[in-house]
């Protein structure tokens, strides 16, 4: 890209302090112990896809109470999302005076403060793979290499900002995939800001379009991205229509502005702005009051100014009102006027929506799009360290014997997507590094991991968001249906070579 990472919503003088303290107190035990300095290799992967998928839902109530449960399946991916936020945290890390201030009064040692004073930057070469990407479990999403201490101090950072942001991408792909299963050509629109924290609301709605969403609310992210401005849009609040006194006289001031229509205008001219004008016109919201009473009303303004523009129900039953208001569309002669459905939405309705051919040309979802049902669990672990006697590198993993589903991989590795005669994914095989995946006939492979930074230098151009955006279009579209469809997908194959699998062993033993 033309222009550095953005770091979005987060202050710089900040950036330092965005950790765990263990994270400094690591720096600190290695300088008493004499024993920084020492290279390492961590990996951030997750450690399998878990039940984050959120299919169905049902209320309960007994004697205990009111339950809400959620029926939940295995991700079918996680759609990688976040690099560019995490390398501009990197390339913008900075200890400032008053954090070291601060731990000076926690009693860390001066000569703790004293390496943090003189060497400010982290040094840190990564491989990564890019955004847009679905990944699975135990892949290495983010491989960094540096000294020890170096690499731990932004953990708290790499899992943060990857989480979020892949979270929130990989519901936006699963709303995307819900459509793609139902043939529905229906536009997706973010509207969450005012559902998130403001310094996160950037990064959902980011992601959201690198999910395959196609529109925002959000003002900022068209500042951020000039190039994605077009994605930025709005309709009116309720507070609109109570401010005008009601739906008529809210509905044909919206449209006049939308239009820039004069009062002096007369029919000539109010049609030739009209026809000027690009786009689908205003959105009426109908449900101020009465949602029946403003579908007519939406009518009437539309067909006194001659246009087909959206209406949208954000209350109600989403299936009932959508039918009703198709079909009094269609009868008043708007076959072309587009229906937009909000409320609440989350992937599970959208899905059932789908399922009962409700006629629908646009969703906006909001909460349960910034605020997804769980994080990954992404976690950050020593692969490699140096051995002091000889200098090299050796593998190392997290064996976790009272839990072996902890347990992580050793050493630098690889990940090859491995596609079929047909051009498909098959499967994804976990390499050392620098290894070959294994092929069958008529097989290829895509390395996934490419080098981004190089001591703490930008090695390869950061994508823009609506290259990451088509990046993930062409990626998923890699993945079977069967992989990807909502509810009841097969697991996605994901192999570990046998060089990785005797290196742990050997580590095991050891």
């Amino acid at each position: 890209m033309a222009r550095p990472p953005r770091l979005l919503g987060v202050d710089p003088r900040a950036i330092g302090g965005l950790k765990d303290y263990y994270e400094t107190t690591m720096l600190d035990a290695n300088l008493a112990a004499g024993i920084a300095g020492r290279r390492s290799v961590f990996n951030l992967a997750v450690r399998g896809l878990r039940a984050h998928k959120v299919v169905g839902e049902k209320t309960m109530t007994d004697a205990d109470g009111t339950w809400a449960c959620s029926l939940v399946e295995p991700d079918n991916f996680l759609l990688n999302a976040g690099l560019e936020q995490l390398l501009a945290a990197l390339l913008a890390w900075r200890i400032d005076e008053e954090l070291l201030s601060f731990y000076a009064s926690k009693g860390l040692a001066p000569a703790t403060l004293r390496d943090l004073r003189e060497n400010p930057r982290l040094d840190l070469t990564i491989e990564a793979i890019p955004e847009g990407v679905p990944v699975f479990g135990h892949e290495p999403v983010l491989s960094v290499e540096g000294t020890f201490e170096r690499c731990q101090l932004p953990e708290s950072l790499l899992l943060g900002i990857l989480g979020y942001q892949t979270a929130v991408a990989t519901e936006a792909a699963r709303v995307r995939g819900i459509l793609r299963e139902a043939g529905r050509n229906v536009l997706t629109l973010e509207g969450g800001s005012r559902r998130a924290h403001p310094a996160a609301a950037l990064s959902a709605s980011r992601a959201a379009l690198i999910g395959g969403f196609d529109g925002t609310s959000l003002e900022q992210l068209g500042v951020e991205y000039p190039d994605a401005a077009a994605a930025v849009g709005g309709s009116s609040g309720h507070s609109a229509v109570l401010h005008f006194g009601g739906d008529e006289r809210a509905f044909d001031l919206q449209l006049r502005a939308y239009y820039r229509l004069a009062p002096e205008d007369g029919p000539e001219e109010i049609r030739r702005k009209i026809a000027a004008v690009r786009g689908v016109g205003p959105t009426f919201l109908i449900d101020t009051f009465d949602s029946a009473e403003g579908v007519e009303t939406a009518i009437r303004v539309m067909k006194r100014y001659g246009v087909q523009s959206q209406i949208r129900n954000d209350s109600g039953d989403a299936a009932a009102r959508a039918r009703h208001i198709r079909s009094r569309l269609d009868a008043e002669g708007l076959p072309r006027a587009r229906i937009m459905l909000s409320d609440e939405l989350k992937p599970w309705r959208i899905h059932a929506l789908m399922r009962e051919g409700v006629p629908l040309d646009l969703l906006l979802m909001g909460t349960h799009l910034v605020n997804p049902y769980r994080l990954p669990g992404a976690v950050y672990k020593l692969a490699a360290d140096e051995d002091p006697a000889t200098g090299r590198l050796e593998p190392v993993c997290k064996l976790s014997k009272d839990a072996p589903g902890k347990g992580t991989l050793p050493g630098r590795l690889d990940v090859h997507r491995i596609l079929g005669a047909d051009g498909l994914a098959v499967r994804d095989e976990i390499c050392a590094r620098g290894e070959s995946p294994r092929l069958e006939r008529g097989e290829s492979s895509l390395k996934l991991n490419q080098t981004v930074m190089v001591q703490g230098g930008l090695a390869a151009d950061i994508p823009g968001l609506l290259e990451a955006r088509e990046n993930a279009k062409r990626h998923l579209a890699l993945l079977r249906d069967e992989h990807t469809r909502f509810r009841g997908a097969v697991p996605y194959p994901v192999v570990v070579s046998e060089t990785v699998r005797k290196t742990r062993e050997a580590f095991a033993k050891r």
